[in-house]
């Protein structure tokens, strides 16, 4: 299975496709103080990295892909969105 698990850490492992993406949504909603891990993920599914960027987990170990790296890291955070909404109408 390309993601295992636990109560507190989601490990991504291998490559995800669309069919592990639900799960993975599922089960940051369930936890929202989960972590993911990221560690040993060679390729995820579009809809994965829109979970991701949807619903903002901590990070606990970044992708050897530094592309998805760095487009995680480039997502703005909630508090971050409401700074930028607050500049541009203020």
């Amino acid at each position: 299975m390309p993601i295992t698990y636990s109560d507190t850490l989601a490990e991504i492992s291998g490559r995800i496709g669309a069919e592990e993406c639900q799960d993975l949504q599922t089960w940051l909603q369930a936890h929202p103080d989960g972590q993911v891990s990221l560690a040993d993920c060679e390729h995820i599914h579009a809809a994965g990295l829109q979970c991701l960027m949807a619903l903002q987990p901590v990070i606990a170990a970044q992708s050897p892909d530094s592309w998805l790296n760095s487009v995680i890291k480039s997502n703005p955070t909630p508090a971050d969105r409401t700074a930028i909404e607050q500049e541009t109408h203020p």
